[in-house]
């Protein structure tokens, strides 16, 4: 499969941002900015008709290997305003999250363009159960209700036609599951999960301070608790085969 990461610059005006578009650990293309409907929506995203370079022949060559396109959680640029960025935190601001339902929906329907050859969006989720009122992830700045937080699942769901997949974006296991348990009240079908840090990043104090055993030892034990759990929240997830007519394995047996 490949991956391609969606990165964007710290600071500066939509005038001077640009999008990369990266295929794997060589391949990587600048395309230009510009569409009126994303400045609307506060980001800047790639709109350009060319990738530069040879990079348009790699998906042209490779063109039936699943195309996973996802975006780099920690840095945004916003159309028309420059910001100043305190280190990486900007991202679990409240006021990016009163900004991110609208930028996930905005990369949602510009990446399910079909010049971009993605088969499968693997997404942060539209909001940050941090700042839901009366989530149990709740910090006590409320960028939106639980209502609202489902309401933003299911408005950013109909900008695409394409499979996606959620990422954990690096928070604790229960706050991924507790948000999952939150697209499944939403009603939408999302079709499974990316993530690793919600499932052993706990783990790395242990193994820095009591070494590889008890690294092993919880892992075997909390770590698996941890899948079982993404398992269990995976239950309101839907196939993504019939979305591209595939049969389901053995159904035809």
């Amino acid at each position: 499969m490949i991956y391609a990461h969606l990165f964007q610059c710290l600071t500066g005006t939509l005038e001077d941002f640009r999008r990369r578009l990266v295929m794997g650990p060589e391949a990587e293309a600048a395309v230009e900015t510009g569409d009126d409907d994303l400045e609307s929506a506060g980001v800047a995203i790639a709109t350009g008709e060319k990738i530069v370079g040879d990079h348009a022949e790699v998906i042209a060559e490779f063109g039936d290997i699943p195309l996973f396109a996802t975006e780099d959680a920690g840095v945004r640029a916003f159309a028309g305003e420059r910001i100043e960025f305190a280190g990486d935190g900007f991202e679990k601001s409240l006021e990016y999250a009163k900004k991110k339902p609208e930028i996930v929906k905005a990369y949602m329907k510009e990446f399910t363009n079909p010049r971009y050859g993605v088969d499968v969006l693997k997404l942060e989720v539209p909001v940050n159960m941090q700042f839901v009122e009366g989530a149990k992830s709740f910090k006590g700045q409320k960028a939106y209700t639980v209502d609202e937080a489902k309401e933003h699942f299911r408005d950013s769901a109909k900008a695409t036609n394409l499979p996606f997949i959620y990422l954990s974006a690096g928070v604790s296991n229960a706050e991924f599951i507790e948000t999952l348990e939150l697209v499944g009240a939403s009603g939408v079908k999302f079709n499974g999960v990316l993530c690793g840090r919600a499932t052993w990043k706990d783990g790395i104090a242990i193994y820095a301070q009591h070494g590889a055993k008890a690294f092993h030892d919880w892992i075997s034990t909390e770590g698996v608790k941890n899948i079982d759990n993404v398992n269990k929240a995976l239950e309101a997830a839907s196939s993504w085969f019939p979305i591209y007519g595939v049969e389901e394995v053995g159904a035809a047996r």
